[in-house]
């Protein structure tokens, strides 16, 4: 993860350079088509994160804190966004974001470590916090090359929570991105709203997904304490049920 973050959040950086030197709509669209594909692997590098740094307890409210942090700085984004456009223009404006993306590239790769074992500042109780929970074949390394490959393909093709994950996902990301995307220029255009105020407005559905992001992480949290209460039970009564008399 350490190396493929670095290298995805430089590449996307880039992207968003080319994109600002570009001249015609067409330039415009296979740059901003390429950032895209640099982007795509944030959410499976961050899925690695959480299961690798912590414990099987936490993860849902860390997620739900990544996705908060995510909608935070679409947040600042935009604002900032809108009061840069008019004394720099949009093409400045991007490439003082790309400079911003290589920083956080070189930072990241410089601090990051992919196991907690690798962090000289995680001390052994923080280690042993992190691995709490686990089960046997899951100890952070990377799985075995026998579970890879076009079995596990069949098996995620063939799996109902899969198609359900990508169902969601699909109808999530459309509405993301009418509102990241439109909704401003829509204020703008439509309704005769001021840049510097449609950018301001244009906070307000993410600000609501910040939001209902941590609310889902507390729900998910309790939804596991309670998972994990009831498997306890199950397994005492197994035990009680089965001692001999």
């Amino acid at each position: 993860v350490r190396r493929t973050l670095a290298l995805l959040a430089a590449a996307w950086s880039v992207c968003t350079i080319w994109a600002s030197f570009s001249q015609t709509a067409d330039q415009l669209s296979t740059a901003r088509l390429a950032l895209g594909v640099a982007q795509a692997g944030l959410v499976p590098c961050i899925a690695k994160v959480v299961a690798d740094w912590f414990p099987v307890n936490r993860r849902g409210v860390t997620s739900a804190v990544v996705a908060a942090a995510m909608q935070l700085g679409s947040i600042a984004a935009s604002g900032l966004t809108a009061v840069l456009l008019e004394p720099l223009g949009w093409r400045v404006t991007l490439q003082c974001y790309a400079v911003a993306g290589l920083g956080w590239s070189s930072l990241f790769w410089w601090w990051f470590r992919d196991a907690p074992t690798e962090h000289r500042q995680v001390n052994e109780a923080e280690r042993q916090c992190i691995a709490a929970g686990r089960s046997s074949g899951e100890s952070g390394e990377p799985p075995a090359l026998a579970l890879l490959g076009w079995p596990l393909v069949g098996a995620m093709l063939g799996s109902l929570s899969f198609w359900a994950f990508c169902a969601q996902a699909y109808c999530r990301a459309y509405a993301y991105e009418l509102f990241s995307t439109w909704f401003a220029p829509l204020l703008e255009k439509g309704y005769g709203v001021s840049v510097e105020r449609a950018g301001q407005l244009a906070t307000l559905p993410t600000t609501a997904i910040l939001l209902g992001s941590l609310a889902a992480g507390v729900v998910v949290g309790l939804l596991g304490a309670g998972r994990r209460k009831a498997v306890v039970a199950r397994a005492a009564r197994t035990r009680v049920y089965s001692s001999p008399m």
